[in-house]
């Protein structure tokens, strides 16, 4: 499909497929949405700008279906290009309640929790780190 008529048919969705996610396609998911893309004199280049080059947003994953991976939350290493272990079990039910009760949240094979670590960007940009922070985030 070309993708002008991608974007011209894409529309969300709140019902997701029963089938889990595979390890390798979440795997690349994280990548494309904030891995490294390269590393070069020392730097490493990701998939999206950052104010500054900070990366002050930190990706987590609650894995509600994802094959050989248990059900639990996960921090991703971006350097490592991996998941690190913070919690077993099922938190479907209190990612649906963080996010207001959407239900699609337990539904969904995994979910993408972004924080912020604000430091990394106020040393440098002091009160305008905020409004750059958001900015990261959004992209």
């Amino acid at each position: 499909m070309p993708l002008l008529e991608a974007l011209k048919n894409r529309k969300s969705v709140r019902h997701f497929a029963p089938e889990p996610l595979r390890l390798m396609e979440l795997s690349f998911i994280l990548w494309a949405c904030t891995g490294i893309r390269k590393e070069e004199n020392g730097f490493d280049f990701r998939m999206v700008p950052s104010a500054g080059a900070l990366y002050p947003i930190e990706t987590y994953v609650a894995a509600n279906n994802v094959t050989s991976l248990p059900k639990g939350l996960y921090h991703y290493n971006i350097k490592l290009n991996a998941l690190e272990e913070l919690k077993l079990g099922d938190f479907g039910d209190d990612i649906s309640r963080s996010a207001l009760g959407q239900d699609m949240c337990s539904e969904a094979a995994a979910v993408f929790i972004w924080t912020a670590v604000f430091q990394r960007a106020k040393w440098k940009y002091h009160q305008r780190a905020y409004r750059y922070v958001y900015i990261d985030a959004g992209t």
